[in-house]
């Protein structure tokens, strides 16, 4: 009886958490418009994503991409690293105008198809350009490179 009751309190107080933490989220990315999409919920942001990759390709693609190019000093920016397949980040890469947060990984298989990603949160520290550098990521014991992006972050 008493085990009963403290199962009922517990789905209780988890399904109050889930709708006070429903009322916080914000949707940070992504297209509406689009039909493959991914969701990250780290129960403070929603970040909904549209995937960047070509369709129907075989061969590996990676990339790299935020969603917007300009951004406020009181931003948070969200690097996006996507692949066709499972990847490591493989060399740590150095962005001093930026302190890191969070980082999040997913994995979806959709069709038989992989599509991961990772996202990592920055804080601007500076006004500025931002060059963010070619990441290099492991897939299948080989290394592959995302383009350069540039980012602005103004006052």
């Amino acid at each position: 009886m008493r085990t009963t009751k403290n199962i009922f309190i517990t789905i209780f107080l988890f399904l109050i958490s889930i709708c006070l933490f429903s009322q916080q989220k914000i949707d940070t990315l992504g297209n509406s418009k689009e039909k493959d999409k991914s969701i990250f919920d780290d129960h403070k942001y929603t970040h909904i994503l549209s995937t960047r990759l070509k369709k129907n390709k075989k061969k590996i693609q990676v990339k790299s991409w935020t969603n917007k190019k300009i951004y406020k000093l009181s931003d948070t920016i969200i690097l996006v690293i996507e692949a066709n397949r499972i990847f490591k980040i493989w060399e740590k890469f150095n962005l001093p105008q930026l302190k890191k947060g969070i980082t999040r990984s997913n994995l979806e298989i959709k069709n038989e198809k992989v599509i991961s990603y990772s996202l990592i949160q920055y804080r601007p520290k500076q006004v500025g350009k931002i060059k963010i550098p070619r990441i290099k990521v492991k897939i299948d014991g080989k290394i592959f490179k995302t383009k350069r992006n540039k980012i602005k972050v103004i006052p």
